[in-house]
């Protein structure tokens, strides 16, 4: 197939096309980060998210257990972000779509080579490809960082200070619960002593009482008999 009839049809003219533009401006500093939205919404502590059909749980090697949903907010995410931060020119961004718009041909080198042809005419150049990839791994790695950031905060106030939270109210709990048997145990022996003691004061005023109706009982009947043998 003809190289430039294959480039003018399948590839399409992603860079500036005005003569006047430079093909390719050196990769300036990495432009002031925009400031990342909260990760709250990305990581969504929600149980209905967490179950939601087609949610699938994963466990990612060397990221641990991600979910489908999650990841694939993240990668538009980031995409946006490198997309954001495009440099001016034809660069890595540009000959990655190139090449991925190359699906008809099947041998993945060839497609390297196609794309790399047809932009090289737009300036592209190898060592642009090195410099810009770096940029822009540069730039996931800057919003990586922020996204960190965002999350730890996050993280902090809904997980970790929970947990602190728990662990005090499980340790007040256990001590209340010391306190609880303790109090228990007190009012147990209070209960015991208590119903000894009523036991004790009721038999002694029974006994009172006994002994004063005998007492009451044996001075009337000696009345009667002083009355009925004294005259």
């Amino acid at each position: 197939m003809n190289l430039k009839k294959f480039v003018s049809e399948n590839i399409i003219n992603i860079g500036s096309s005005d003569e006047d533009t430079p093909k390719h401006q050196p990769p300036p500093p990495p432009p002031a980060h925009k400031e990342a939205p909260t990760p709250k919404s990305f990581i969504n502590r929600q149980e209905d998210q967490v179950n939601s059909p087609g949610n699938a749980v994963v466990n990612a090697q060397n990221n641990g257990v991600i979910s489908t949903d999650a990841l694939s907010e993240a990668r538009s995410r980031i995409a946006k972000v490198i997309a954001d931060n495009n440099l001016q020119g034809t660069d890595y961004y540009e000959f990655i779509i190139t090449k991925n718009a190359m699906s008809s041909i099947p041998v993945e080198n060839e497609r390297y080579k196609v794309a790399f042809a047809g932009l090289s005419a737009m300036g592209l150049t190898k060592d642009i490809l090195n410099t810009s990839a770096k940029f822009y791994i540069k730039t996931v790695d800057n919003e990586l960082n922020s996204f960190l950031d965002q999350f730890a905060k996050v993280f902090k106030t809904e997980v970790l200070d929970k947990k602190d939270t728990i662990t005090a109210k499980q340790k007040q709990m256990v001590q209340l619960s010391e306190q609880i048997n303790k109090l228990n145990e007190e009012i147990k022996k209070m209960n015991d002593d208590v119903q000894h003691d009523e036991a004790t004061f009721v038999m002694k005023k029974n006994s009172f009482m006994q002994a004063a109706s005998e007492a009451q009982t044996t001075i009337q009947s000696e009345l009667d008999k002083i009355n009925e043998y004294i005259s």
